[in-house]
């Protein structure tokens, strides 16, 4: 099922390009597209909150993923070790994950041992030489990703 959605998720990106259409235009200078929406990568450290405040002040909020494709996608956008903030927490109910843009919580790539649970409740990408996700406490400051829609 999950290779079937891939294909289909590549088949309509394909098929947009093959419209006449440039997307890419439309994402606003320094974000990056991809399907049919705009990706950020911000270099500068902060804590989960001030960094959603802050994709939330550009139009969007934290990047939430829906695929692998798009979860290799966002790891294209990151320099090798770093890890950088997603658009997922648990704070409401433990172990109970969303995403702040209010899109279903349907795909993951957590590492090993992962999620861990306590008072580690926001997400994070590319943790470890696997790249995988991580919860980790909201505090601690890293990079992160925004995502806006076209």
């Amino acid at each position: 099922m999950a290779v079937l959605r891939s294909f289909l998720l590549l088949f309509i990106i394909v098929s947009m390009g093959n419209a006449g259409v440039d997307l890419s235009r439309r994402c606003p200078y320094g974000w990056t597209h991809f399907g049919l929406r705009c990706y950020k990568y911000f270099s500068q450290s902060t804590n989960w909150i001030t960094a959603e405040t802050n994709c939330q002040g550009l139009g969007g909020n934290l990047a939430s993923v829906q695929h692998k494709l798009e979860n290799d996608f966002l790891l294209s956008l990151l320099p090798s070790s770093t890890r950088s903030w997603l658009g997922a927490h648990d704070g409401v109910k433990e172990g109970q994950w969303l995403w702040s843009d209010g899109t279903a919580f349907l795909y993951s790539n957590w590492c090993s041992g992962e999620p861990s649970g306590g008072s580690e409740n926001c997400l994070e990408i590319n943790w470890t030489s696997n790249r995988c996700w991580n919860d980790e406490s909201c505090s601690t400051s890293m990079h992160y990703v925004c995502v806006k829609d076209l």
